[in-house]
């Protein structure tokens, strides 16, 4: 009868802790980001694409070097 390797069994044994003890940590992770795709996908059509046109504006503008947020008077003509 042969023996397994001890590396082997130890290296297996140290996998299995790793993943009994990251468990929590992973789980806690993908509750939070469920949570928010839930929270996310209750908002209207409208609502998702002004937010992501008003996202990406704001990393098209840092992209060229410019302040993220553009905030302009409507009282003056651009």
């Amino acid at each position: 009868m042969k023996r397994p390797q001890p590396e082997r069994y130890n290296n297996h044994v140290i996998y299995l802790a790793t993943l009994i003890v990251t468990f929590p940590f992973v789980a806690a992770t993908a509750a939070y980001h469920g949570a928010g795709r839930l929270v996310e996908g209750l908002k209207s059509p409208e609502r998702r694409r002004a937010n992501d046109q008003r996202r990406q504006t704001r990393i098209r503008r840092s992209l060229r070097g410019l302040a993220g947020d553009h905030v302009q008077d409507p009282s003056e003509p651009a």
